[in-house]
C-alpha cells in the first residue's frame, strides 16, 4: 500500500465487499472496455468518472451491508 493513511479503509472494504459484488464490478469494467474498443471518439474523462463512480457505488453498498 502506497498510501498508508488509507490502509484502514482498504481493510474495511476488503472485509465487507463480497465476491459477487467484485465480479459484478468486473463485468461492468469489461463492458466499458468493450465500449472503448468499439468507439472512435469516446470521452475518456467520462469513462474514468464512470469507472470510479461504479466502484464507489459497489464499495458504498458493501460498507452498508
Amino acid at each position: 500500500i502506497l498510501n498508508i493513511d488509507k490502509a484502514d479503509y482498504l481493510k474495511q472494504l476488503a472485509n465487507n465487499i463480497t465476491a459477487i459484488k467484485l465480479f459484478a464490478y468486473l463485468d461492468e469494467l469489461y463492458q466499458l472496455r468493450n465500449q472503448l474498443n468499439k468507439a472512435v471518439q469516446l470521452n475518456q474523462q467520462l469513462l474514468i468518472e464512470t469507472i470510479f463512480s461504479k466502484w464507489y457505488e459497489y464499495a458504498s453498498k458493501s460498507a452498508r451491508a
